[in-house]
């Protein structure tokens, strides 16, 4: 039997707050904080290690909804309706659902919507333009939820702002 993932950070952080940081030298402030900052970061790899594939997923739907809403609503100009076209035959691969093959796709995906943007930028009618842009608006809403959600134990957000746990989050989503 391997060690967990969770097994192997913890022994790192250990390693850290027991024996590597103890060691640097207290007028060493650059090692010290990077050392710190290392901890941090493996508290909060620890923390997403087991959501990193629903994470990833979540995001993908959501961009396949803003790219099928988009890809409908394309209206215009040659350019627009060329790259309004290559999103819709993306669209219809959808490939296997192992996270190599998600990761893949996202990327791809994301490139045509920037492509259908720029093209509607240059030729795009007034209705896409309008409705492309509440599609967008609204799409970030929900991500910038599930983006701050995802960092809210670093302790950045600041007032009285209520975002949900790791678990809360991806109990919701599957439900």
């Amino acid at each position: 039997m391997i060690p967990s993932l969770a097994d192997r950070i913890s022994s790192m952080q250990r390693a850290l707050h027991n024996v590597i940081i103890p060691a640097i030298a207290p007028d060493n402030g650059l090692a010290m904080e990077q050392a710190h900052l290392m901890l941090a970061h493996l508290g909060l790899i620890a923390e997403q290690a087991d959501y990193t594939e629903l994470y990833e997923a979540a995001e993908l739907v959501a961009l396949e909804r803003l790219a099928i809403a988009l890809a409908q609503a394309a209206g215009g100009g040659a350019q627009t309706i060329a790259a309004a076209a290559s999103l819709r035959a993306e669209l219809e691969n959808r490939g296997t659902a192992d996270a190599g093959a998600r990761r893949t796709r996202t990327v791809a995906l994301s490139g045509l919507v920037e492509r259908l943007l720029d093209a509607s930028g240059t030729d795009g009618d007034a209705d896409f333009l309008a409705v492309s842009h509440d599609l967008i608006i609204a799409d970030n809403r929900l991500s910038s939820t599930r983006d701050r959600a995802w960092f809210r134990s670093t302790g950045f957000e600041t007032g009285d702002v209520a975002l949900p746990s790791l678990a809360t989050m991806f109990t919701l989503a599957q439900s």
